[in-house]
């Protein structure tokens, strides 16, 4: 008499096959518009934002091209804008940028009816931008 197969000699169904031979890796959820958005570059990179300290003239299209960057990157945070500012420039004006106390300081509004006096709020990128721009007389910034 014959027996019945063994599961590893029974037929495998066309479908099994080809399950069997797909490759193992992983399906990849759909992409957002967020996935898709750039990596800001380092520092020293051909795509990186220059500034010449001696060309005072151009520090508004320095400030120009980042902001096309932090557009095409969606860098939206204030900090991380300040961040990146920094980062692109030579160390000693990076340090100057820095210690602008619109960098990361905080101040406190005047009292209002609706806001007491202790609540501190902190600069934003476009005030500490206006502020550099103060320390180089002749930048005359595009805003």
């Amino acid at each position: 008499p014959t027996r019945p197969p063994t599961p590893d000699q029974a037929p495998v169904s066309i479908i099994a096959k080809l399950i069997l031979t797909i490759p193992n890796t992983p399906i990849e959820p759909p992409r957002t518009m967020e996935d898709n958005a750039r990596l800001m570059p380092t520092q020293g990179h051909h795509t990186a934002p220059k500034w010449d300290e001696e060309k005072v003239h151009k520090l508004a299209q320095y400030f120009q091209e980042l902001e096309y960057l932090f557009q095409d990157c969606q860098v939206n945070d204030d900090r991380q804008k300040k961040d990146y500012a920094v980062q692109y420039l030579t160390y000693d004006t990076g340090e100057t940028w820095m210690s602008i106390q619109e960098y990361e300081g905080e101040f406190t509004p005047a009292a209002t009816h609706d806001e007491p006096k202790s609540a501190a709020c902190a600069y934003t990128y476009e005030e500490w931008k206006a502020e550099i721009f103060k320390l180089y007389p002749g930048s005359e910034s595009r805003d």
